[in-house]
Parts: structure tokens; sequence; C-alpha cells
């Protein structure tokens, strides 16, 4: 999971289990990881884990498209789609 620069999460239960993998592999998530949600309510549940702060954490307005156009800006992220 080190050689990926950025998550895309899309759903409550995504964001879940990503940082179960991490905790169960013993992982430990890299604080300049950034997150691309398929929405809002996605990138608010993702405060449960990491603090909110805009520069690392995208998100769209509910569909995949959106969400690439934000991805198109990020070239040279690895993504990792659990």
């Amino acid at each position: 999971m080190s050689d990926f620069t950025g998550v895309i999460l899309t759903s409550r239960m995504a964001v879940d289990h990503y940082f179960r993998m991490a905790k169960e592999t013993r992982f430990t998530v890299p604080d300049d990881m950034k997150y691309f949600c398929i929405s809002e309510a996605v990138a608010l549940y993702l405060q449960k884990y990491v603090p909110y702060r805009k520069r690392k954490i995208f998100f769209g307005k509910q569909t995949i498209e959106e969400l690439t156009e934000l991805m198109k800006k990020h070239k040279g992220e690895n993504f990792l789609l659990p």
C-alpha cells in the first residue's frame, strides 16, 4: 500500500474497509495521503479517521465522472481503489 499516493473512496464502507486493512497489515497511513471521495458525505465521514484538511481531501457530487475530473488534475498520483 505504500506505493500509492491517493485513495479513491466510493462509500462509507470503503472508508472503513481501507482503514481496517491498514490496521490489520500494520500499515501506517502517511500524512500526505490524498483522498478522492465520491461525495461530500463520504469526505465528512473520513473525519472519523483523519483530520479534515482541504488540501488532501477531494470530493465530487455523487458520480464517478465528476470525480475523474478532479483526478485528472492530479496525474502524478498512484491511486488505490479499496
